[in-house]
């Protein structure tokens, strides 16, 4: 299984708006057979008032922007006939401001009382999570926009039921939970929690976003189903930047026994991506060859596949979802023009017409694509044997019958699979 994840808005426009939509995704079901992806992860389709829709004001909704129900569900359709699965992010730990709830119950969110330090900070950066209104301090872990839901209220706990029921029963096959560590400030009332969501949802294909140490995010994918690989994510990155075996190596040990639970992911919405990082096409190709090569599912983020840049900036995270570029001057229909673009910029040879015709970058990481087709074994396999030495990393990925050895050679950046 390859997984593809699509930042809507940037994507593809289906009305002649400039901005991507549920109809543009549907037009683009030629090219994701062309990748070979089996799932798209749709970021946030709700009514919401920020571009990235992460603060949801309503959770039964259709951004209007990106259509109505009625195309959500011919979406589905038009993906099941093809025998794709779809997984929509869902942002359960906190909502918009302009959320009816947090305007009508406040009790669905958590307020300070006289025993909080309203000054308290996020620990990765500092930023204060408490804020300021006229009902006194409320939580927003992730700013101030978005208020943190109580979970200490069952009627809380019960529409978050309700609403993975409704989505489900839409025919989505699964979610990516948004921020799943956060729902609680304890791993053991959020793992209990997050057994009872998958339960009602009745399995699924689901991941949790769970920043943390490899065991904490094995914990949760043996609740969820996945996580995402934050762990070999950085060494890989590391590994390749440096011409150094070690950072992935000691990656690969800690998560060996489990590595089949992950999502693997080269870049995504959140963080630079890898032709920033790793401008040079035959490093980026090494690097995909590995994510292709690991067990557990990979994941490629929209345009990495085109060599797409993009520097992820906290105070301006657009900057990493520039429009996709189909054509070169990425004004031709389908193309969408919500924002300029800032890296990922017109007549640079990332669009997907000139890399086809040219033999781009998208040509060549097709052949690893077609590779994991084919090996599809490999998401569910073990890693057997790991050692590196000298500038290169060796493993076997293994299955029953079936065996892989990978040798990577961190100063070639060459790939000999035998």
């Amino acid at each position: 299984m390859i997984v593809y994840e699509v930042f809507i808005r940037s994507f593809k426009d289906g009305n002649g708006d400039g901005i991507g939509d549920l109809k543009g995704i549907i037009d683009s079901m030629d090219y994701f057979e062309y990748l070979g992806v089996d799932a798209l992860w749709l970021t946030p389709i709700f009514s919401s008032p920020s571009f990235h829709g992460y603060d949801v004001a309503d959770y039964y909704s259709i951004n209007p922007l990106y259509g109505d129900m009625t195309d959500f569900e011919n979406l589905i359709n038009v993906l099941h006939k093809r025998g794709m699965k779809l997984i929509i992010d869902l942002p359960l730990n906190h909502t918009s401001i302009l959320n009816r709830w947090f305007l009508e119950r406040p009790d669905y969110y958590i307020w300070a009382d006289e025993n909080t330090d309203v000054n308290e900070t996020r620990p990765w950066d500092n930023i204060p999570v408490w804020h300021a209104s006229g009902r006194g301090y409320y939580k927003g872990t992730f700013g101030r926009c978005f208020p943190d839901l109580n979970y200490n209220n069952p009627e809380v706990v019960s529409q978050a039921f309700d609403i993975v029921r409704f989505w489900r029963g839409k025919g989505v096959d699964g979610f990516r939970f948004d921020a799943a560590k956060h729902i609680y400030d304890d791993h053991e009332k959020n793992l209990k929690f997050w057994k009872k969501v998958v339960e009602g949802a009745k399995t699924g294909l689901n991941v949790a976003e769970v920043w943390d140490a490899p065991y904490v995010m094995e914990r949760y994918a043996d609740v969820v189903g996945y996580s995402f690989n934050f762990t070999v994510f950085g060494a890989l990155r590391k590994s390749v930047i440096e011409k150094n075996p070690l950072p992935l190596y000691e990656a690969l040990l800690l998560v060996k026994d489990s590595i089949s639970k992950y999502f693997n992911f080269l870049s995504n919405h959140d963080v630079t991506r890898l032709a920033s990082d790793i401008p040079g096409e035959k490093e980026r190709l090494f690097a995909f060859g590995i994510l292709l090569t690991l067990p557990g599912v990979p994941v490629i983020f929209y345009g990495d596949e085109l060599g797409m840049p993009g520097v992820y900036d906290p105070y301006s995270p657009e900057d990493v979802v520039d429009p996709f570029p189909w054509t070169e001057d990425m004004c031709a229909s389908g193309g969408t023009r919500w924002k300029s673009p800032k890296f990922a910029r017109p007549y640079h040879g990332y669009s997907v017409i000139y890399q086809k015709q040219n033999e781009g970058f998208l040509t060549k990481i097709k052949d690893w694509l077609d590779f994991r087709r084919r090996e599809s074994w490999i998401n569910t396999a073990n890693l057997t044997e790991i050692y590196q030495n000298e500038g290169k990393l060796v493993y076997t990925i293994s299955k029953e019958e079936k065996s892989i050895k990978v040798s990577l050679d961190f100063q070639s950046f060459g790939i000999t699979l035998s």
